[in-house]
């Protein structure tokens, strides 16, 4: 797991793999003067392992952005009027002149992507080029309003990833805060909007796609000196005890024989961080085989000196 700022722009997950026989094998290393630094954790960062990495993140972190019945009558959910492209030009000929005077004077008189309006009835219009895409309504959750529900309304069909692009959108990293920022953040308004999720959208596959993203997410965020090599190690395991997966690794002077390549990229890691490749296979014995190689840089110091 590169130590990586989030998101990368795309992500491809299938959940539906029911019939394939997955290796996934990846070799974690710490690139050469990785030793150098100290491995003490600072105060109040103990508890970390025990927010990042092992089997999956709670669902608690996204559950509650995410609503399957709609918010009491007294406080309904706010309609948000997603309107794509390719019917933005006739919808906004349908308007009167006055909402296209108004539109006109937000920046609207042509479709612009990604621009969120407040209409004069208080619903809110949101233009995208492609709802269909991953993360066309990741960005609605921190942009709106966290003290109101909504639903999205469409007069095309909304895609059945609408929820999990929303979902997507309510990530954070919130495991390296201390207890005194937890505190303080007691009683403060959500962080995110939340959505009644649409009808099109299969709860299962939104949950089990999240779950699986956020642990990634947690995974890449985790400073260098809560996730080497060995803590790699730890989450695929334990991501394995939960899938009925297998696990296997090859380690430190071992990688001699068959892999000498990531023995030398990390032998000069410190004797607990040495490298190793860490082979995880999942499905029944007979069925296709998909075979996916990663590299896991837990930290590289290349071209410090220099820097």
């Amino acid at each position: 797991g590169n130590q990586l700022s989030w998101p990368p722009r795309r992500t491809c997950i299938n959940t539906h793999m029911l019939s394939t026989r997955v290796r996934a094998v990846a070799f974690a290393v710490l690139l050469p003067h990785g030793s150098c630094f100290a491995l003490k954790r600072p105060r109040g960062r103990a508890s970390i392992h025990m927010q990042v990495g092992g089997a999956f993140p709670s669902a608690e972190r996204w559950k509650q952005h995410l609503l399957s019945e709609p918010p009491p009558a007294e406080t309904p959910a706010v309609p948000v009027l997603v309107l794509q492209q390719e019917e933005y030009a006739d919808w906004l000929a349908a308007q009167s002149d006055e909402r296209q005077a108004y539109l006109a004077a937000a920046g609207l008189s042509t479709f612009k992507d990604d621009k969120l309006v407040l209409l004069p009835e208080k619903r809110w219009a949101f233009l995208t080029k492609n709802a269909s895409s991953l993360f066309a309504f990741s960005s609605l959750p921190s942009r709106l309003p966290t003290d109101a529900t909504y639903a999205l309304e469409s007069s095309l069909p909304l895609p059945p990833t609408a929820a999990l692009s929303w979902g997507l959108g309510c990530y954070s990293f919130d495991a390296c805060k201390g207890s005194l920022t937890r505190k303080r953040n007691e009683g403060a308004p959500p962080k995110f909007a939340s959505l009644v999720v649409p009808g099109a959208c299969d709860a299962t596959d939104t949950a089990t796609a999240l779950s699986g993203t956020f642990l990634c997410r947690d995974l890449i965020n985790a400073p260098a000196a809560d996730m080497g090599p060995a803590e790699l190690e730890s989450a695929t395991r334990s991501l394995a005890a939960a899938c009925g997966a297998s696990v296997s690794t090859v380690e430190g002077e071992a990688l001699l024989q068959g892999y000498p390549q990531i023995h030398a990229v990390g032998r000069a890691a410190a004797d607990a961080r040495q490298p190793r490749l860490i082979d995880l296979t999942w499905g029944e014995e007979g069925a296709p085989k998909v075979t996916l190689v990663g590299k896991g840089v837990c930290f590289d110091t290349g071209g410090l000196d220099i820097k």
